[in-house]
């Protein structure tokens, strides 16, 4: 693990870094010449002396950068050279709501939960909303990590280094961040459905694990595509959770629409493609959806299965899985939401479970599964998308063709892992995040 060292107010000097100098020797800070010293976006011209009085783990920094920078003290902070530029941190920020009246509510109701293991990430966490960001005066409203107390400190704060997004905004803000951030910012473009299918389609690695997909336009494209398919599903670009999915079923002559509700799965069936057309335009009407073809998938006791795959990336910037959950919808419901009544099981039980195979076999199929969300991982980094924790929905045929349905870039739930019983591995995504956001911060594990 890199070293950590303490920041004590110096009151001696003037823009003033002074070091051990066992220190200076080891991390190869020549004492002569211009030295900038950066805190988040900021950077402040100093010059390097060196005392054998101070500590080895110790950094005395000049007060009046200490002002300029607002540096929390008590926090240890790790340091990284960078050309001329001594940095410390790491100071990562967590965007995690619009509303700067949900921010404290949120913030020992979920986003605590990311600094568990503290240690490990060290540095300056803060965690702001979009309404506590003054993008003139480049302050942000929000509440830092105090690591001696335990205690979220409300203040403002100067722009944190690297920023780890969990909410969604609007086409100016994502460019106002990009323009700061560039790629220190993650989860910045929340990409749809159609997004999705359209990227990755024209990705050799990943085209054949995705079903047929078409760009809704008008109602009467529905009408060949049943006859071509006998089965699709119609569902919203954006939203989750299975809301507004019509499936379509092709029964010679009729035509069988379904959907979920929370009370249960709901049938209509209409004796033309007239009648087929009218419905579905009274319930789509001028929004946004998609067309797919239905996969006919393997399903336990008539419920329809599928699988989360969430990935993160860890300290090297690597993409790693993070566990496989099965997703078990309520009997003869179109799809296996738990907001609709469904259930989540380890995903290697149920693969054993469904396709009666053993432990063996579920491995070698879950490993078939992880290269397939690696490569759409890789995919949607090639179309531009910069994620570091994604959540791929799968459905497995009945031969166990692979496809890849839906894939989640806001903030993935992981509260799925407890639902199975593995809060460890719940805690271990929340700090992959973290760990992400300290290496895009300029600290990563090859540092260390």
């Amino acid at each position: 693990m890199k070293k950590k060292y303490k920041i004590i107010p110096d009151m001696k000097f003037r823009s003033c870094l002074t070091v051990n100098p066992f220190r200076i020797e080891e991390l190869n800070i020549a004492k002569k010449g211009i030295w900038y010293f950066r805190f988040g976006l900021q950077a402040f011209e100093l010059k390097v002396e060196t005392s054998d009085e101070i500590a080895i783990d110790e950094l005395h920094l000049s007060i009046d950068v200490i002002d300029q920078a607002g540096i929390p003290l008590d926090s240890q902070y790790e340091i990284t050279i960078f050309g001329n530029e001594i940095i410390i941190g790491p100071y990562i920020g967590i965007l995690a709501t619009h509303e700067q009246s949900r921010l404290e509510e949120l913030l020992y109701a979920s986003y605590s939960k990311y600094i568990y293991d503290y240690p490990a990430i060290g540095g300056a966490i803060l965690i702001f909303s979009l309404e506590g960001v003054d993008t003139k005066n480049d302050i942000i409203e929000g509440f830092m990590y105090n690591p001696v107390t335990d205690i979220w400190e409300k203040g403002q704060y100067c722009y944190p280094s690297s920023i780890f997004k969990t909410i969604s905004m609007n086409k100016e803000l994502r460019s106002f961040f990009q323009t700061k951030y560039k790629d220190r910012i993650f989860n910045i473009y929340n990409f749809n459905k159609w997004q999705m299918y359209d990227w990755l389609s024209n990705i050799s690695t990943v085209k054949d694990y995705l079903p047929e997909t078409y760009l809704y336009k008008k109602v009467n494209n529905i009408e060949s595509l049943i006859v071509k398919h006998e089965e699709l599903y119609i569902k919203p670009i954006y939203g989750s959770r299975g809301r507004g999915i019509f499936k379509v079923s092709n029964l010679q002559g009729k035509y069988k629409i379904s959907y979920d509700k929370n009370d249960g799965k709901q049938e209509v069936i209409v004796n033309s493609i007239v009648e087929l057309l009218e419905f579905l335009e009274s319930q789509i009407k001028h929004k946004a959806y998609i067309i797919q073809r239905a996969i006919v998938p393997q399903m336990i006791d008539e419920r329809m299965v599928d699988y989360r795959m969430i990935l993160t990336k860890d300290q090297s910037g690597n993409w790693k899985e993070n566990g496989l959950v099965s997703r078990l919808g309520m009997t003869g419901n179109i799809t296996s939401n738990i907001s609709t009544g469904g259930e989540a099981e380890d995903g290697e039980t149920i693969l054993q479970k469904s396709f009666g195979i053993d432990a063996h076999e579920s491995f070698r199929l879950h490993k078939k599964m992880r290269e397939v969300a690696f490569e759409a991982a890789l995919g949607l980094e090639k179309s531009g998308v910069h994620c570091g924790n994604l959540g791929i929905d799968m459905l497995l045929g009945k031969d166990q063709q692979i496809w890849i349905i839906e894939i989640n870039n806001i903030n993935p739930n992981a509260l799925i892992m407890v639902r199975v019983g593995d809060r460890n591995q719940y805690y271990k995504v929340k700090l992959a995040n973290m760990l992400y956001a300290k290496k895009l911060a300029g600290f990563s594990e090859e540092e260390a």
